[in-house]
């Protein structure tokens, strides 16, 4: 029943961007490349959607897993065919970049947390989701979505109120790989480091919030003195 409520809602949003109903609507004034960006971040909205269905528990069970993975293969379709359609076409990126601005935290999220959860390798291969970015901005992804694990990784192993030794040691595992990439991009763009820093999520307050939060819960909780920050 949830595949089916996905797909309805999916051919409800393109009848409603192709419909002509009314004057000087929202989609009379779009392009048809424009039309395609929005019909193909819909799918990643609703994948995120997925995504956080399937989080609640920590489980991701046969029905979800059927569900991402539908939204994954459409996507894979569709971001090979707009990419051999619109490779050079501005409309199109512009309005995609539009889009993923607005829901790429979000996105990057979610992916941490999914990441993490019990059958995980039922989910499929996901599409490429960042595209026609400079080496910087990647390696500033790169390095934000390994800060997301932290925190998602934190939050799960931190439900019980004890952090035992193999989850310490996964934290720990993890801290010395972050700590390693950010040096690794100290060193890289020792002549950049304002643009880079422009594009690090990490810079932004809402993930700030969410990282200090992350390190409070591991100062408090027993277990602590396992954690290694260096």
């Amino acid at each position: 029943m949830r595949k089916i409520a996905i797909l309805l809602g999916l051919v409800a949003f393109v009848i409603s961007l192709s419909s002509c109903g009314g004057s000087g609507s929202k989609a009379e004034n779009l392009s048809q490349a424009e039309l395609d960006a929005l019909k193909v971040d819909k799918y990643w909205l609703n994948l995120v959607d997925a995504f956080e269905v399937a989080i609640k528990d920590g489980i991701i069970d046969d029905n979800e897993a059927d569900d991402i993975n539908t939204i994954i293969k459409t996507l894979n379709e569709f971001e090979q065919e707009f990419d051999e359609s619109y490779s050079n076409n501005e409309e199109f990126q512009e309005q995609r970049s539009s889009n993923k601005e607005s829901f790429v935290d979000r996105y990057e999220k979610n992916l941490a947390k999914i990441n993490f959860c019990e059958g995980v390798n039922k989910i499929d291969p996901i599409p490429v989701f960042y595209k026609n970015k400079s080496q910087i901005e990647l390696d500033a992804i790169k390095a934000d979505r390994e800060w997301e694990n932290f925190i998602a990784i934190v939050e799960l192993t931190t439900k019980d109120g004890i952090i035992n030794d193999e989850e310490a040691q996964s934290i720990n595992a993890l801290i010395k790989k972050i700590n390693e990439l950010e040096k690794e991009l100290e060193d890289k763009y020792l002549q950049n480091k304002e643009e880079l820093k422009k594009y690090r999520r990490k810079n932004k307050q809402e993930f700030k919030e969410r990282l200090n939060e992350a390190f409070a819960i591991l100062m408090e909780i027993e277990g602590s003195d396992k954690i290694i920050y260096r």
